[in-house]
């Protein structure tokens, strides 16, 4: 099963057994699979490459969420796991961060 980490950063996702990760980061010094900016679009991956996609706390740094969620609809395959983590916008954590250009709501 492929997974693709997007903004897999310092604390990147954990495979289960029977997964290969391929992380995406802009950040060389985490060590990512691919190094790349994810505010510049396409992402240098294929189509319908992955069986999930992970993306904890990176869309709320992005400046064009569409295009995010595009990417991601390219990248993976049918029926793929889409789990995306962000900060609700009543959490501390929400605007803390002078990177965040954005909070959620459950809306």
């Amino acid at each position: 099963m492929q997974v693709l980490d997007v903004g897999c950063g310092t604390f990147p996702y954990q495979p289960r057994e029977g997964e290969a990760v391929v992380g995406v980061d802009f950040r060389e010094y985490v060590k990512p699979t691919i190094v790349h900016d994810l505010n510049n679009f396409p992402y240098p991956l294929d189509d319908n490459m992955f069986d999930k996609v992970y993306a904890s706390h990176v869309m709320e740094h992005l400046t064009d969420h569409i295009r995010f969620m595009e990417e991601i609809y390219r990248v993976s395959k049918s029926n793929a796991e889409i789990i995306i983590r962000v900060p609700h916008f009543s959490g501390r954590s929400a605007w803390c961060d002078p990177t965040h250009l954005r909070a959620y709501s459950y809306y």
